[in-house]
């Protein structure tokens, strides 16, 4: 029964994570974090306080951002457990003039670790399977640099346009479907798990 129990408590949190970072709700979502919790997107790779960190700074300054969960698998070995949670990101900006809504389709590849009885995200990894941007009027006109736009991966290529734009730099060796860092991901998950 306790496998059970594990695999809900951790399941609880995917789901709360994305409420939480969306709704600014920074204590707590601190909480869904083990002590030494890391964070890793296309935009950002550092401890979960720093991450919480550029999220709070940026947080009701024009962009809006939702993380939509839709599913997680869990698989635990004692006191270690991954999940891996669908997930789709909406998010509206502005290019330059123009207002532009963002939807990626990708994964949470989550590390927990259980800590003092509590199930926390030791390190969360995002897998960019495909993106899409669309105009929010329709008919604005919208000017790009369509030879930019193809030098970024296909499954994160709209989100790594605009992020350009607002000042982030891009994580090097952002998994992507069918890609070697995605398989090597997968394996040092798995060989984590059984340590």
């Amino acid at each position: 029964m306790q496998g059970w129990q594990d695999k809900l408590e951790i399941a609880e949190v995917v789901n709360q994570w994305a409420l939480w970072r969306d709704s600014g709700d920074w204590v707590p979502l601190r909480s869904a974090y083990a002590s030494d919790g890391r964070m890793t997107t296309m935009w950002f790779d550092g401890p979960a306080d720093d991450f919480i960190a550029a999220c709070r700074a940026s947080h009701g300054k024009g962009n809006t951002s939702g993380h939509f969960i839709c599913g997680s698998t869990v698989r635990v070995n004692g006191a270690r457990a991954l999940a891996n949670s669908r997930l789709i990101l909406v998010m509206r900006t502005r290019l330059g003039d123009v207002p532009v809504d963002i939807t990626s389709n990708g994964r949470f590849v989550d590390r927990f670790v259980k800590e003092n009885g509590k199930w926390g995200i030791h390190h969360r990894r995002t897998v960019y399977d495909k993106d899409r941007m669309a105009v929010v009027t329709p008919g604005a006109a919208l000017q790009l640099d369509w030879a930019e736009l193809q030098t970024y991966a296909e499954g994160y290529r709209h989100l790594a346009y605009v992020q350009k734009r607002a000042g982030r730099g891009l994580t090097p060796d952002t998994p992507t479907p069918g890609s070697e860092i995605l398989t090597r991901l997968y394996r040092e998950d798995d060989a984590w798990l059984a340590a």
